[in-house]
């Protein structure tokens, strides 16, 4: 078992690790639902064209409600990958008890979406 002090920041330290050496302007970083919101207008667009939208959804109903309060009660991780200023990509996680181990915090990825303009190239 593997036993996280600091989860998030752990979680920033082992994202950033990965990114490519040419990648030196980009950045992952916790971020609030406040920026997210703020942030992440243009990417949320894409993510629902790109994702939900085939699905037959006709609008993102996001329940910013439900995210502030996992916030609030520390139970939500967002990491956001920023090229300068522009947020490029983000990955969402909640984090809650394992449902079999109940002593076991485990995290739970809601979302991951990078932008189809910063994704990497075979």
């Amino acid at each position: 078992m593997i036993v996280i002090d600091n989860p998030l920041t752990e979680l920033v330290a082992a994202a950033n690790a990965v990114l490519r050496p040419d990648s030196h302007r980009t950045v992952i970083r916790s971020v609030t639902t406040a920026e997210m919101q703020r942030d992440a207008v243009s990417l949320f667009e894409e993510n629902w064209q790109e994702n939900v939208r085939p699905l037959g959804i006709d609008r993102l109903e996001l329940n910013a409600p439900f995210y502030e309060s996992l916030e609030r009660s520390g139970m939500l991780i967002i990491l956001a990958a920023y090229l300068n200023e522009t947020m490029v990509g983000y990955s969402v996680n909640m984090l809650m008890p394992h449902p079999h181990f109940t002593q076991i915090t485990v995290c739970r990825n809601d979302v991951f979406f990078v932008g189809a303009a910063w994704r990497a190239r075979a």
